[in-house]
Formats: structure tokens, sequence, C-alpha cells
């Protein structure tokens, strides 16, 4: 608004409406900076880009569900040589990039790096960077607008994306809610097609795969003349067939059997389609979900322009379209139950999903049993008594220290910790035996747990040796290197990883739940700071989150590489600086 009157194109309500038409005959849609004027064949150019959109996003569906589930290899190996080719060139850049950096981990080069971790970060900082447009009530420069603009495109808002705003000029906050609501469950119906087709084809099928003369390194090996014999003719049986060969119908997922000289193994197809089902659902929710929660929480923030109802008949208008009359009016029952009934299923309920994913595959767990085993490797090694074969049979549901002989335990409790460069206190040893002393205290009579080791059972010595190790790691007496996902405890990480890794994997095993952090994070840029009224103050909020979420990774360094962690930090440093600039102290903008 200036000289008390609309820019162009913009009309009624605090000038947020659109005008009909345009001097030159054309119309107005509302852009992501305003009202934008649009040509009748522009609106051709706008449906050929979403159908284009359209079109990529089922050649990925194909790529990412069906693929697996039809046997055709030659766009899925395109694709997967495609992936390698772009991760070689990621790694490589941002090796070049990182590898200076020293306080986030040391060389980044020896600790390798995760595409879909360079991804996640930088779709993440697109979804809020793009959500600044519409939370942010800013002038902001035309380029810099645009570029924010087609930020959007990683939230799959096609509503608001420059050229295609003219396709959805007549949709109402409404009708956007509908859209955004109902479209990702279908997409989710779609993604489950191949994965129930697979699991009922498959279902009572007994498949075997020939993998050579070499004995797997682990599984159940079954004994049965009669499957040996059976597996020179056939390798896939149903269960009337598999019924005569006395054998159980629920056999373990690495059963092999030894056939002449060669081995074969249980063949499960319809894993790698559930995989990527799996996969699927994950990445497509982790993309949605700043917009469409947007969307939803955008029900319930209305303002108030006429508080006593003396015009038109309402009050109260919804701030994100003022279009349409405050939802929480009486007479709105519609929009506001919809908006009540998805407020549960996508703002909440898609982190409580994500962390209920996480603990079915026992992330939890497996990752304080990797800590525990780590701690003692690094503690071992630092007394120079670590082999590496003494744990070769850890499974990762036994207590490390389990593997440790009673003269092991206890060098270790006699062992004097001193002249560690991580822990500068002078007198370290006696500084960590006085904690000892008083952390494990009896609380019975007040006596130290401490006594002669040579008079301590094995199970009492290995127990007060998980203590020390536990406090020398708490204190960084003993500095645990990072602990990455890597399939060390058994089938249940290899399952976690395959199956919902795309949520942890990058992450340091005891940052396993870091994704739900920057979810939350996320949820409350993009959607939640709108509820703040005054401008000012939502910018001073933006700020404190950001800095906030910034101290939070310099604390905690959460990703395996350290290029990663970095890049989150400069992610974070952009916003965080983009918010001081728009703070009335400064004048960056």
């Amino acid at each position: 608004m200036s000289n008390w009157s609309c820019r162009e194109g913009h009309e009624g309500r605090l000038c947020a409406l659109c005008k009909d038409t345009s001097p030159n005959g054309n119309f107005y849609a509302m852009g992501a900076s305003g009202c934008v004027e649009c040509e009748e064949n522009g609106k051709t150019i706008a449906t050929i880009i979403v159908v284009l959109c359209a079109i990529v996003a089922l050649l990925i569906y194909y790529v990412a569900v069906w693929s697996p589930l039809i046997g055709s290899r030659t766009v899925e190996r395109a694709f997967k040589r495609a992936y390698t080719v772009a991760q070689s060139a990621v790694d490589s850049v941002m090796i070049r990039i990182f590898k200076k950096i020293d306080e986030f981990g040391g060389d980044s080069s020896k600790k390798g790096s995760n595409v879909t971790g360079y991804f996640k970060i930088i779709i993440g900082f697109c979804q809020v960077t793009a959500s600044f447009l519409s939370n942010l009530e800013v002038d902001w420069p035309n380029a810099l607008a645009q570029m924010m603009a087609v930020f959007a495109i990683v939230n799959l808002d096609f509503f608001t994306l420059p050229k295609t705003e003219c396709v959805f000029s007549s949709i109402t906050h409404q009708t956007k809610l509908i859209l955004c609501t109902m479209v990702p469950s279908a997409v989710l119906v779609l993604l489950a097609i191949p994965a129930a087709i697979a699991r009922v084809t498959n279902w009572g099928v007994f498949e075997w795969e020939e993998i050579g003369s070499g004995k797997p390194k682990g599984g159940d090996e079954i004994t049965s003349d009669a499957l040996a014999e059976a597996l020179k003719q056939q390798l896939r049986f149903n269960s009337h067939e598999w019924n005569r060969f006395n054998l159980k119908k629920t056999l373990a997922r690495d059963s092999y059997i030894k056939v002449g000289n060669k081995y074969f193994k249980r063949s499960d197809k319809t894993r790698p389609v559930i995989v990527a089902f799996f996969f699927s659902v994950l990445s497509f929710l982790f993309v949605i979900y700043p917009f469409v929660s947007q969307v939803v929480v955008g029900v319930f923030n209305c303002i108030q322009l006429d508080p006593y109802d003396q015009f038109e008949g309402h009050g109260s208008w919804l701030k994100s379209d003022l279009r349409e009359p405050c939802p929480l009016k009486p007479g709105n029952s519609f929009t506001f139950s919809w908006g009540v009934i998805f407020l549960v299923v996508y703002p909440v309920g898609i982190p409580v999903l994500f962390v209920m994913t996480l603990y079915y595959f026992k992330v939890p767990q497996l990752a304080t049993n990797k800590g525990k085993m780590h701690r003692l490797k690094a503690v071992l090694r630092q007394m120079g008594a670590f082999d590496s074969h003494q744990f070769e049979e850890w499974n990762g549901e036994q207590e490390p220290v389990e593997f440790l002989k009673a003269s092991q335990c206890k060098l270790l409790l006699k062992y004097r910790f001193e002249g560690h460069e991580a822990f500068q206190l002078e007198n370290a040893s006696e500084a960590i035996e006085d904690a000892f002393l008083s952390k494990f205290e009896s609380p019975q009579d007040g006596s130290s747990l401490v006594v002669d080791e040579e008079e301590l059972p094995l199970d009492e010595l290995r127990r007060k040796t998980a203590m020390k190790v536990d406090l020398l790691c708490s204190e960084n007496i003993v500095v645990v290197p990072p602990i990455a996902w890597n399939g060390e405890t058994g089938e249940d990480e290899k399952d976690a990883i395959e199956y919902c890794g795309f949520l942890f994997v990058s992450y340091k095993a005891q940052y396993w739940s870091f994704e739900i952090f920057e979810m939350l994070r996320k949820l409350a840029l993009s959607a939640l700071l709108i509820f703040v009224g005054d401008a000012n103050i939502r910018v001073a909020v933006g700020f404190l989150i950001s800095f906030f979420s910034l101290l939070v990774v310099f604390s905690t360094r959460p990703f395996v590489s350290p290029s990663l962690s970095v890049l989150l930090a400069v992610a974070l440093v952009s916003q965080t600086l983009t918010f001081s600039c728009m703070s009335p102290l400064f004048s960056c903008l």
C-alpha cells in the first residue's frame, strides 16, 4: 500500500485480494509475493509444467516401488548409476570444501559422507526459507522473493510456484486444505499397492537361491536330504510342496542348506518391495510435512478486521486467504472440523509415526547397545589391551562386558588413566578414582562397592567394569569415536537400516532421534510462527529458534560425517542472519 492506495493488481481487505481483470484485459492471481498478472496463454504453459512434474513423479514412483516387484532392471539400473555418479560428485565437492575444518571432528575425507543427509539438509533449508514469504511481513526484493518462491517446489507446493499460480487462481484456502490433506493419502495408497501385491502373491511361497561354495557366516543351517534333492530341480515351492519336507513353515530369513558342494539360502522376493515402500513413504512424508502442516495450521489463524461485525456480516477473516470468513466463527464448522482432524493426522501424527517406526525397529535399544560396545572398545584401546577377535560373536543382545575375562576386568579396574589430551586436569587418575568411589557407594550401609577385586565373582567384576567404563567416557577421559550405523549388531540393526535408515542412518548412534528435533524445528518456523501477532516479535521468535538450533548443532555435532554437521550449521547461520537482518535493530533489507 502506498499513498493510501493498493498496489497494482490488489484490492479489498488490507489490499490482500486480487483484482479480477487487469488494464491489459488479463487477470490477476495470488502468487507467493502478491498478485501477479496472468495471461490466458500463460495457463497453458503452467499446465504443461504441472503435467511434466506429474510425469517425473510417476517415473520416480515406478523406480521406487514397482521395479523391484516387476523385476525390470533397465530403468532401475540407470537411476542407480545416476545416483552413484551424483554421490561421488557430492562427496568430492564436500570433501574439498570441508577437509580443512577440524572443529567438526577432523578430516571429512576420512569420515565418508551420505548423499541422503546432504539432500535432507538442503531440502529442509529450502522448505523453511520458502515459508518466509508467507510468514514474515517483509517487502522482499523481487529477485529474492522469486528465489524463495522457487524453493516452494521442494514442498511440493504448486499453488504458489512462478507460472503455476495462474492455474490455481480460483483455489480458496478451504479447497487447498482439502487437496493438501487428501492427495497425500491417495499417494500413500498408490505407494502401498506394489507392497500389497508382493505380499499376496508371495504368501506361503518358499524360494531359494544359489550363493556359491562358500558357507555363510551367519544364519541357521537346515539339514534335509529331501529338500537338498528337490533344490536340484526347482528353487520355488508353494505351501503344498513345502509340507512334504516336514520343515517349519516359518524359517529364519538367513536360513541356508548345503547341496553337494554348493550352498543355497532363502530368497525373499517380497523384501525389496517392502523396503522400497518404507523408503518411499518416509521420504514422501518428510518432504510434504512443513507445507501440509502450514496449510492445516493456517485454518486456526484469523485476523479481526471488524470487531463489531458491522460490515458484510463477518468481522474476522482467515489471514492466509481474506476471501474466507474465519473458520473459528459459528457457521464454518466443516472447515474447522476438517482442520482439527488433520491437525492430529499431519502436524502431530507424522512425527509420532516416525518415533513409533524407530521404536518398532528397536533403534533406541540398538543405539544403547552400540554405545556400550564402542565405549568398552575405546577404553581397551587406550589401555593397549584391545583384541579385535574378542567381540566377533557379539550380536548386540549381550552386554559387551560379558566377553571380558576376569583378568581383563581386574586390569581395567586397576588401570590408571592419565595424560589423555581430552582431560587436562591435574591428578586425573585421582579425580576419576574419587568420582568412581563416590558414584557407586552402597545405599544400604554407605560402604564402598570397591573392594578387593581378587575376592569378587566374575559377574560382579563385570558389573563394576561396566560402571567404570561409563564413568571414564562420560568424563571424557576416554574419547569415543563417532559411532556409525553399520549393521555390526546383527540382523536387527540391518533390518532397521534397510527399512527406516532414512530417518537415522546419517546421525551418530547416540543422536538417533535428531531427525525428530529437525522436524519440530521446521514445524515451528514454517507453520507455528504465524501465530505470533506482532511482526517484530515474530522475527525475534524466529531468530531465537534458529539460534537455539544452531547452538544444539554446534554442541552435539550429530552427524557421523563432519561435513554434514558443517552444512547444517551453515544453513542455520544463514537463516539466523536473515532473521537478525529483519530485526528493527538492523537494516539489512
